[in-house]
């Protein structure tokens, strides 16, 4: 399991392939690198990939301060500059997209291409109190007490096989 030092944060990633530009891929609120096992592994068979943990996520470092969307782009472009590449296609779910497109507008000399699924520029109240509710719980208890509402959420029914394999 690899990780780098960006200077600021050690992230760890999972790379898979050869061939460029490679492409970074970056998960949702509450995800990390598994969350793009099954997309990385097809991805890989053409492209060298990079399946990202943010800091505070998965492997990485959960150093004390900020976790805001700006400072998640400005990680990923100290990993691609450390990790010697030139030049990226960025593909990003729900929260990976938003920073996303933070990471194209504060580095655009990195990013060529840029897929967003899921994203969005702003919360129902209803969602910004489901998610206020669910961050004062994590940080009460950890994550345990939340799993199986968020992998609800982020996994239809009809995939539940594929929700117990992300459990752990």
């Amino acid at each position: 399991m690899p990780w780098l030092d960006t200077g600021n944060v050690t992230l760890h990633y999972e790379q898979l392939g050869v061939g460029d530009p490679p492409v970074l891929l970056i998960h949702e609120l509450g995800g990390n690198w598994q969350s793009w096992r099954q997309l990385q592994s097809v991805l890989a068979e053409s492209r060298r990939t990079y399946a990202v943990d943010l800091r505070g996520y998965g492997l990485s470092e959960k150093p004390i301060g900020p976790y805001e969307i700006e400072v998640y782009a400005d990680d990923l472009a100290a990993f691609v500059r450390a990790a010697k590449i030139s030049v990226i296609d960025v593909i990003g779910t729900a929260m990976g997209a938003v920073i996303g497109v933070s990471l194209a507008i504060r580095h655009p000399d990195l990013v060529r291409r840029l897929v967003l699924c899921d994203g969005t520029d702003g919360m129902t109240t209803e969602a910004k109190r489901y998610t206020h509710e669910r961050a004062v719980k994590v940080r009460a208890a950890g994550m345990r007490p939340v799993v199986t509402s968020s992998l609800a959420n982020s996994f239809p029914q009809h995939h539940a096989a594929l929700r117990e394999d992300y459990r752990p």
